[in-house]
């Protein structure tokens, strides 16, 4: 899944964690944003839309029985995104964002998303220091997929991946 263009939220956690068997430093980011159906398609497309809004019912009637209503008070999909070029407090990292949390905003047609990115801080060590200075604040990650899409055709000739990454011809036309 691709998550598009920025994301303005606000930083609500930032741990970090250290993995004494290959030496691994990560600054895991959670930075949480509300979007309604429309910018939640704009942004993580079809896919999360549907997770996020197929159970979202408007009621109409007198002021008591108005409202919108979800069929769920909490989703936890960690759904894997692909890897992301992420921006974020001035440093530019090759991420894989994860989806942790869905909530729907009580009375509204809108949900509260909470991604979670890990930043290698062996890559860059003045991140993590950044990242706790905007900690609680409001920021804007910049999203741009790292990954180029594979043309599935070329021509009249439809391309299939082999499993070893070579291009194979299976339909000519």
């Amino acid at each position: 899944m691709k998550i598009r263009g920025k994301i303005t939220g606000d930083m609500t956690g930032c741990s970090l964690k250290f993995n004494p068997e290959n030496g691994a430093r990560l600054a895991y980011v959670k930075l949480q944003t509300i979007c309604d159906k429309q910018q939640c398609l704009e942004r993580f497309g079809e896919a999360m839309q549907r997770v996020a809004f197929s159970s979202m019912k408007v009621s109409t009637g007198s002021s008591e029985e108005a409202g919108v209503s979800f069929g769920y008070k909490q989703i936890t999909p960690d759904m894997i995104c692909e890897y992301h070029n992420v921006s974020i407090a001035n440093h530019k990292q090759n991420v894989q964002p994860v989806i942790k949390q869905i909530t729907p905003v009580k009375g509204e047609d809108r949900v509260l998303v909470t991604l979670e990115m890990p930043f290698n801080l062996k890559k860059d060590k003045k991140i993590a220091g950044d990242l706790v200075c905007e900690f609680g604040e409001v920021v804007t990650a910049d999203f741009e997929p790292a990954q180029q899409e594979l043309a599935l055709s070329q021509g009249n000739v439809v391309i299939k991946k082999g499993a070893f990454g070579n291009n194979q011809a299976v339909v000519t036309g």
